[in-house]
């Protein structure tokens, strides 16, 4: 298997999210997910992730680091959306996505 590549989201990768939701949920959906990619991006730009294989969008996770929830001032991490395509699963990537959350909550606390 190619090397997979974590990365934070950008506005560019707007069209590859759609295209996997599409494959897994069999509805095309750019309305939903420009709105929600933007919104993840303007309130923690560091926290949504993308994979990528050979320069391609294979999956992403859009989330946010935050404190002061359940009572508790240490950050924690909120994934919100998460897919992978599914030709590329039982790859490791959809872990990858995780841990790079994990690890963005543990450089914050």
């Amino acid at each position: 298997m190619a090397d997979v590549r974590i990365r934070p989201v950008n506005e560019l990768d707007i069209e590859a999210i759609c295209r996997i939701d599409e494959r897994i949920t069999g509805t095309y959906r750019p309305e939903v997910w420009e709105d929600r990619v933007v919104y993840f991006i303007r309130r923690d730009p560091d926290s949504s992730q993308v994979a990528e294989v050979d320069g391609k969008v294979v999956g992403f996770m859009l989330g946010e680091v935050r404190g002061g929830e359940f009572g508790m001032e240490e950050p924690t991490g909120w994934l919100e959306f998460f897919g992978v395509d599914p030709a590329a699963r039982e790859r490791g990537i959809g872990r990858r996505l995780t841990d790079a959350l994990l690890a963005l909550e543990k450089r914050l606390a």
